[in-house]
């Protein structure tokens, strides 16, 4: 066999191979590559050639889903109206610490309202986050055991950076 016919062959067995591949890793057939629960589809395979087949309950999932999302939402709602507060009390002490004519007074004034500011910020911060993890730990409770299902990881908490806000 030359040269040529070996890098023929060895071409063609590789493109059959992808070929395969693309087949088992298609919408319909992932399960059959994996392995793994199909969401889409709604079953559990453990090979290829035996397959075990569940209901998914996406009536469940949709309302553990409805419910998480609701609650992010109303937290949404409590961070924006606490951070709303914390600012406009924070302009009323800056425009009144301004107005004070005393260099000591006014000083002290201005160091009370960053202060006041940056505690009532930090506060809503942290019940805002308190309040995002106990939906998502509800969420991930209830589609457990309840609903039966895996969570998929894109249906995970976000992280964040030091103050910034992730729903």
């Amino acid at each position: 066999m030359n040269s040529v016919s070996v890098l023929r062959t060895t071409l063609l067995s590789t493109i059959a191979l992808a070929l395969v591949g693309l087949y088992f890793m298609s919408a319909g057939n992932v399960e059959a590559a994996t392995g793994k629960y199909n969401l889409v589809r709604g079953d559990m395979s453990t090979t290829a050639s035996s397959t075990k087949t569940r209901a998914l309950n996406t009536t469940c999932m949709s309302t553990a889903v409805e419910k998480r999302e609701t609650a992010l939402i109303t937290a949404w709602g409590e961070f924006n109206t606490s951070i709303t507060e914390a600012l406009t009390e924070r302009k009323t002490d800056l425009m009144a610490a301004w107005t004070q004519t005393e260099v000591t007074k006014r000083s002290s004034a201005l160091k009370t309202a960053w202060s006041d500011w940056k505690t009532a910020k930090k506060s809503a911060h942290t019940e805002f986050k308190a309040d995002r993890k106990v939906a998502w730990d509800t969420f991930k409770a209830t589609a457990k055991n309840e609903c039966k299902v895996p969570v998929p990881k894109e249906e995970s908490l976000e992280t964040t950076e030091k103050d910034s806000v992730s729903i």
